[in-house]
Formats: C-alpha cells, sequence, structure tokens
C-alpha cells in the first residue's frame, strides 16, 4: 500500500486539512486572567503561517477547579469573543485550529485556583501541596456535562475540531490507573470500571457537537509508572472508543504530569528552571534539593513512543496521530509509511514555527530544537515577563539576540538562542550575590558545548541570627542624647561574624528566598517604620 503523500491534502472526520502535520497542544501561558491575549493569538497565528494544517490550543479547562494554575483559559460564554478573534486569525492563514478540552483532576494547582481539585481518591498533589479530594459521583456527572457544554463553546467560537484530554493522569486518566484510582464504586476496581469517566465524557462530547467538527482525543499508553496504566490496558480502552464511536482519530501519548512528568518529554530535565519558577518558596526549595527523584531525565531519541504506538496501529482501524520525537522530515515519512495518518509536533515548532514551511521546501531540513525542555518551565514564569522586551521567531545570523520587530510568545523561549546555545531561564525574584540564576528581565546564553562553570569561592556570608536585634536592651534606661539610637533598634554583632549594614532589610534582598530571612526582614521594616520601639524611646 502505497503511503500518504505527507504534505497533501488529508482528511481528518468531517475536517479537510491541508497536510498531515498538526502543532500539538503545549500549554502557552499567554492567558492572563483566563481569557485569550493578543499574545496568544500571534503565538497560533505564526504556527498556522509556518505550515501546520491544524495547531491546537491548550489548555482549555472544561470548569473551573480543572484548570492546572488559575490564568488557564476555561470554556464559558466570557471567553468566546477572545476564542473567536483566535480562531479567525488562523483561519485567515489557510489552517484549521483545534481546542484541547478536559479537566485537570489531581493535577490541578488548588492553592492557584482557590478550590480544592478532585480526583479518583483522595491523594496529594506534591507540586501544589494541597490535598485533592475524592470526586463524588454528582461531581462526575457535572465534568461529564462539563465537557459537552466546553465543545458547544469552541463550536461557538469557531474551532475546527476539539480534542479530549484523556492523558498525562487529568481527570479522566487518573481514573484509568489503577495506582491512582482506588475507588470501589462503579467507577473503580475493572478496567471497564475505571474507563467510564473517558468513555462518558468523549460520548458527551459526540452527542454534543455531532459530526459539525472533528474529535480527537489525547490517550495514554502507558503512565510510565509502576502500578500505572500499562499499554495492554490502554489498547483495551482505545478499542472502547473506536466502537464507541465517539472519536475520529486518536494522539498516542504517555506520562503523568502527577507522578512522573519527564516521561513524555524526553531529554534534559531543567531542574534548575524548574525551581526557579516555583512559586511557592518551599516547592522550589524542595525541587532544589530532591527534585531529581521527581522530575527525571529520559534519553532523546527521534519518534520515542513509535515502538509503543506500533501495537495499537495494529491493533485499530481508527486514523492515529503519532507524537512524540519528530522533528524530522524522515521520521513523518516513516510513520506514514507504517500506517499512521497524521504527526504532531511540540517542542520542535516552538522553536522554529516555520519548520514545516522549510521541510517541504528543502528536504534535508533538520529542526535546530535541542531537546534540551527549557521552554516547559517557562510558561511558569509569563506573567513576570515584559510583553514589551519581544523578540522574533529565529535568532539572525551568525547567533545572538533577533530584533525585537515582532511580538513573541513563552513558547518560543528557545529562538532567543542561537543554534550553539541554550537558554537559561531566571528567577523571579531578584538574584543573589554570587547565584547562578540569571535576572528576570535579562536572559543570558550559554553554550551547549560547556557546562556550568563551578562557582569561585564566596565571601563569607551573613546569616540573619548574626543580624540579631537585642530585645533585652529595652529594660535599660533611655539613652540621654535623643539622636542616638536606642540598643533594641540597632542590630549587634555577633562575635565572629563579618561585618554587618545598618539593617537587615539591606541583606533581605539577597536571601529573600530563604523563608526566615524573610521574617527578619519584616521585622527590622516594621522598626524603620515605627521609627522607635514600643518603650517609646526617643
Amino acid at each position: 500500500m502505497t503511503p500518504p503523500a505527507l504534505f497533501g491534502p488529508a482528511r481528518l472526520g468531517p475536517l479537510p486539512l491541508r497536510n498531515r502535520f498538526i502543532k500539538a497542544a503545549t500549554f502557552e501561558g499567554m492567558s492572563k486572567g483566563a481569557l485569550v491575549s493578543d499574545e496568544l493569538i500571534d503565538c497560533h497565528r505564526r504556527h498556522a503561517a509556518g505550515g501546520v494544517a491544524m495547531t491546537t490550543v491548550a489548555y482549555c479547562a472544561v470548569a473551573p477547579e480543572g484548570r492546572t494554575e488559575r490564568d488557564q483559559i476555561w470554556m464559558r460564554p466570557e471567553a468566546v469573543p477572545g476564542l473567536r478573534r483566535l480562531t479567525d486569525a488562523v483561519h485567515a492563514e489557510g489552517a484549521a485550529v483545534s481546542a484541547q478540552l478536559g479537566h485537570a483532576g489531581p493535577v490541578a494547582d488548588g492553592s492557584s485556583n482557590g478550590v480544592p481539585a478532585l480526583g479518583p481518591s483522595t491523594t496529594f498533589n506534591k507540586q501544589s501541596l494541597r490535598r485533592v479530594r475524592r470526586a463524588s459521583q454528582t461531581d462526575i456527572a457535572r465534568i461529564t456535562t462539563a465537557h459537552a457544554d466546553a465543545a458547544l463553546h469552541a463550536v461557538e467560537a469557531g474551532f475546527n475540531a476539539v480534542e479530549i484530554h484523556l492523558g498525562h493522569n487529568y481527570f479522566a486518566s487518573s481514573f484509568l490507573s489503577p495506582k491512582i484510582n482506588k475507588r470501589k464504586d462503579e467507577y473503580g476496581g475493572t478496567l471497564e470500571g475505571r474507563a467510564k469517566v473517558a468513555r462518558n465524557a468523549a460520548r458527551a462530547v459526540r452527542d454534543a457537537v455531532g459530526d459539525r467538527i472533528a474529535i480527537l482525543a489525547k490517550l495514554n499508553m502507558d503512565d510510565g509508572v509502576p502500578g500505572g496504566l500499562w499499554l495492554d490496558e490502554s489498547l483495551q480502552v482505545a478499542q472502547w472508543l473506536e466502537a464507541d464511536g465517539s472519536v475520529d482519530a486518536l494522539e498516542l501519548t504517555a506520562g503523568s504530569s502527577l507522578l512522573n512528568p519527564m516521561y513524555l518529554f524526553r531529554g534534559e530535565a531543567p531542574l534548575t528552571e524548574f525551581a526557579a519558577a516555583m512559586r511557592n518558596p518551599i516547592v522550589r526549595q524542595g525541587v532544589r534539593m530532591v527534585g531529581k527523584q521527581f522530575i527525571r531525565s529520559y534519553p532523546y531519541q527521534e519518534a520515542y513512543l513509535l515502538e509503543s504506538a506500533r501495537q495499537f496501529r495494529a491493533a485499530l482501524g481508527l486514523p492515529l496521530v503519532l507524537l512524540g520525537g519528530v522533528s524530522l522530515r524522515e521520521t513523518a515519512e516513516r510513520a506514514m509509511a507504517e500506517g499512521f495518518q497524521f504527526v504532531a509536533m511540540g517542542r520542535a515548532l516552538l522553536r522554529e514555527p516555520d519548520l514545516i514551511n522549510r521541510m517541504e521546501s528543502e528536504s534535508g531540513t533538520r529542526s535546530l530544537c535541542i531537546h534540551c525542555n527549557k521552554c516547559m518551565p517557562h510558561h511558569l514564569q509569563w506573567h513576570a515577563l515584559s510583553v514589551g522586551r519581544t523578540l522574533t521567531g529565529r535568532p539572525p545570523a551568525g547567533g545572538g539576540h533577533a530584533p525585537p520587530d515582532r511580538a513573541v510568545g513563552a513558547e518560543q523561549v528557545c529562538s532567543t538562542v542561537p543554534i550553539t546555545g541554550e537558554l537559561r531561564l531566571s528567577s523571579a525574584y531578584p538574584r543573589r550575590r554570587g547565584s547562578r540564576y540569571p535576572m528576570m528581565n535579562e536572559p543570558s546564553v550559554e553554550p551547549s558545548s560547556r557546562r556550568r562553570r563551578p562557582r569561585a569561592p564566596a565571601a563569607r556570608s551573613r546569616r540573619p541570627w548574626q543580624e540579631a536585634v537585642s530585645r533585652s536592651a529595652c529594660r535599660r534606661r533611655p539613652p540621654a542624647d535623643p539622636g542616638r539610637r536606642s540598643p533594641c533598634c540597632t542590630p549587634r554583632r555577633v562575635r565572629g561574624s563579618s561585618p554587618v549594614r545598618t539593617y537587615p532589610t539591606e541583606i533581605a534582598s539577597e536571601l529573600r528566598e530563604d523563608r526566615h530571612v524573610r521574617r527578619v526582614a519584616q521585622g527590622a521594616r516594621n522598626v524603620r517604620q515605627r521609627g522607635r520601639c514600643r518603650h517609646r524611646h526617643p
């Protein structure tokens, strides 16, 4: 059988497409206030102009508690006008656009959303440091209906397709996982019971929109954790979805955003950048100390999910989308030859939105993405970036920064880096003296061929307890000289310490990442504001 033409017209359910490349869903971090921004529109417009057949907007939650952070879009009437502007911009470039619908479930950040996260069983989210509440049957029914309502909003906004998120241990995927789902009711136990949430959500979307738009489902082949969902059970779920007739295609993925997030991405695990992006100081310090146990590194290779996906291709007649490590034209052609109808690309298109056009014109084109994965934590810091200081899609010849003549989104953080370099993201807090973290508004480039240089021995640093304020001095009589400071308002020097400054607040900016230092700084700040201690010394 002759494989389909990679750059020829294709069809996905009722939707005609210009080629077989799909921009995979990667959260952009450009939806402040859970609404569409101009940066988000320009981001997807660039992908459409770059040659993809369809771009996917991620992540569109079906309910407010289903967001992984509070600034993610959730489908509601207020979001439709902005989404309509986005779809119109993509259609003007000749591409189709899909909305990824789902509920984050136990992956949701309850501290950011202000409401508890929901899961099949009570558990603990190590990323948000919040307890995940067990979803009741009323919650499950409400979320199923919310999928249908979100799909209707997508139709109203002009989307050509929706992608139902059934992977990465989000709500539906967490029910599929025997490691997370410990329920004893109809939604737990056997695989048939654990698959009810996923099948009901897909069926609800199909019943709501019919054949007006294409429906895809992003399904985990395996969770990448011991005791989680594995290939044999996932294949059975895929066969049920095909028999239900609720989806037009399956996009095959892997990994758990809750338990093993790097299993999907492969390549280097940027622990430094992940730690710098965490808002919670306890989580930030935890990532630095024990992050390697949670954020693991897996070697990268082209089409790293192909071997598992072959088993689905042999057992299913449903169109399949190959995801994972597709960055070369040869890889996409091999996928077509093995029976896959489409390929989905993520990081390679974040690096170069025009990669598909260049692949079509030059068969030997290679992606500039080095799979450093430093684009992943960037969306967590997007709120702190200055949109006015933006860069273009590709670096100029010879390296260096491109001129700021076009807006750039969070997905193009790698675009500021020459081919031989890699971007180090920065902390959202001011840098400590001698720290390896660059400032947020000044990205720095470190050649990939050179590892981090060893830090020079730092001078003896001060500690907050070396600048303690003597409260016992308040028992003494006030000084006779009104211009002299009272002992209780003056830091005392501890024997053996380095010279101190006048106020602890002056060193707080250098050490503010440490929780106990912030307490010292606040105490000194209160003293400065009052101008005198509680004993009213002159």
